[in-house]
């Protein structure tokens, strides 16, 4: 998570994580919050995107790949921007 390329400005007001297919939290920029949440990852079937949250938070994600025919496990990579 510290490894997305953020500015300062960025980084203090971004929450990173990556979402499994059920929508849990398996890994997070925020301390604790990993395993203890999920988040309501809005898709509508696309395997990447953005949009805002009812609060005005910019969503972006993008379904991590699988390799050569295994499609991967579902999971996507998720930036929150308030």
């Amino acid at each position: 998570m510290r490894g997305v390329r953020l500015s300062d400005a960025e980084r203090v007001r971004t929450r990173v994580m990556l979402v499994d297919a059920r929508s849990r939290v398996i890994a997070s920029s925020r301390p604790g919050e990993a395993l203890a949440s999920t988040f309501d990852l809005k898709t509508n079937g696309r395997a990447s995107g953005t949009f805002v949250t009812a609060e005005g938070a910019t969503v972006g994600f993008h379904r991590t790949p699988g390799y050569e025919t295994y499609e991967g496990l579902g999971w996507y990579g998720v930036l929150v921007q308030d």
